[in-house]
């Protein structure tokens, strides 16, 4: 019997004392990436967790340098106190409603103008869209003063809804916007010509095209690659801007019950500059549903890939 044919020395020859023994990589049980995504989430959370606790300190434990993230006593009386010092009440009402008119406005605006730069031709169309584009540079800090002042004659002229002191005055400027038209062209563009031209060969008229063939495909049941939500995407650009707008609250509507959500620091330092930091914070965590809402389409964003 040679060599190579004879069995192992207490048993038969298998097949892993046959084969050289490969060195065995240790794997994780997770991605290597969560090595990272977890640090990195830990420290996006970290300032939500620190508002939460500080809303239930008292004031010298919010003040205290180093800060104390355990509270000794727990203080559910800061958001009754919040809730009794400023109207949040009436500042939720009003950031809704601004959001929602907003919204709806650029819906319908937006997509009006881009349909009409995806496909119309008329004399002096790319140099107004150049213009409009051109106004994409121009900062707040140069339009606040001739915003205030056309905002002003609307109301006194026009309509007195759209005037300053109104929450139309904080709906108006943003009712379209140059960024929305744009995206909605760039979007307008990209669909084959031919679906609108059968359907004109038929006897619609544009406005039927664009509500029956147009709007539809730009809002797929399930998420395409390089095809996305559009109008739901674009209806997060206003509220995503007007969360963050402050300048223009403060001056368009210097009322304190017209004032969204967003400016109401403005009031809480109205009195003396006095700033209750519990509860400025329970007042802030008031206006946090919206933290929410990206949950929401994360989870629907994944479900319609998966199809």
């Amino acid at each position: 019997m040679s060599a190579t044919s004879a069995p192992a020395r207490g048993g038969l020859l298998t097949a892993a004392d046959d084969v050289p023994a490969r060195r065995r990589r240790w794997r994780l049980p997770f991605s290597p990436w969560h090595l990272v995504l977890i640090p990195a989430t830990i420290a996006l959370l970290f300032p939500f967790v620190w508002l939460v606790v500080t809303s239930l300190e008292t004031s010298s434990e919010a003040l205290h340098f180093p800060p104390i993230l355990i509270p000794h006593v727990i203080r559910f009386a800061n958001y009754s106190d919040a809730l009794s010092q400023a109207p949040f009440a009436g500042w939720l009402v009003n950031s809704a409603v601004v959001a929602l008119v907003t919204v709806l406005c650029n819906l319908l605006l937006c997509t009006l103008a881009g349909y009409a730069f995806a496909r119309f031709r008329f004399l002096g169309r790319t140099a107004l869209f150049a213009v409009m584009m051109a106004t994409l540079m121009v900062p707040f800090q140069v339009t606040m003063i001739p915003w205030f002042t056309i905002t002003k004659w609307l109301g006194v002229h026009v309509l007195a809804g759209v005037g300053i002191n109104t929450i139309g005055a904080l709906i108006l400027p943003n009712a379209a916007t140059a960024f929305g038209i744009f995206f909605m062209r760039q979007f307008f563009k990209t669909l084959p010509l031919e679906y609108e031209e059968s359907a004109r060969v038929d006897g619609a008229t544009r406005l039927t095209v664009l509500v029956r063939i147009v709007l539809p495909l730009a809002t797929p049941p399930a998420g395409h690659a390089g095809r996305a939500d559009v109008p739901r995407l674009l209806e997060q650009l206003p509220v995503a801007a007007h969360r963050r707008d402050v300048h223009w609250p403060d001056d368009a509507a210097a009322r304190p019950g017209h004032l969204p959500g967003g400016a109401r620091d403005r009031v809480a330092a109205a009195d003396g500059g006095q700033r209750d930091e519990p509860g400025a914070d329970a007042g802030g965590l008031l206006h946090r549903p919206a933290l929410l809402h990206p949950v929401g389409r994360r989870d629907r964003a994944r479900r319609n890939v998966s199809r």
